[in-house]
């Protein structure tokens, strides 16, 4: 996607130990928020299985775990549908889960509450 769509994208997260929380986090400048929306992409059964069971919060699953996301690209909005179609042409499955705005470096979360319904 980066050699098909030069300079669309603006930033990679590899979501790791630390969840989206404290990766995504890395990506960003210290101007700019990015804003997830919860339940906007599938949560692995195991993953809701583990958090329950460990009784964790939301906050807490999402600054422990990837929750189901393994890479955040962070793109020019007016290109996404074109990097969205190059990683679909790579194989790639692809959720839009939040945008970037004004802020001070940090991840913030809509949907409270939402972390496992994604319907698809």
């Amino acid at each position: 996607v980066l050699a098909e769509c030069p300079k669309a994208v603006r930033a990679l997260a590899h979501i790791t130990g630390g969840g989206i929380t404290e990766n995504l986090n890395r990506a960003l400048n210290s101007q700019v928020n990015a804003q997830v929306d919860l339940g906007t992409w599938p949560v692995p059964a195991i993953a809701k299985y583990v958090c329950e069971a460990a009784d964790l919060s939301e906050g807490q699953a999402l600054k422990t775990f990837n929750m189901g996301v393994g890479m955040v690209l962070i793109v020019d909005p007016d290109r996404a549908d074109e990097v969205e179609a190059a990683l679909a042409k790579a194989g790639e499955t692809t959720y839009r889960v939040g945008r970037i705005v004004a802020g001070a470096g940090e991840v913030e979360y809509t949907g409270e509450g939402n972390l496992y319904g994604y319907e698809g």
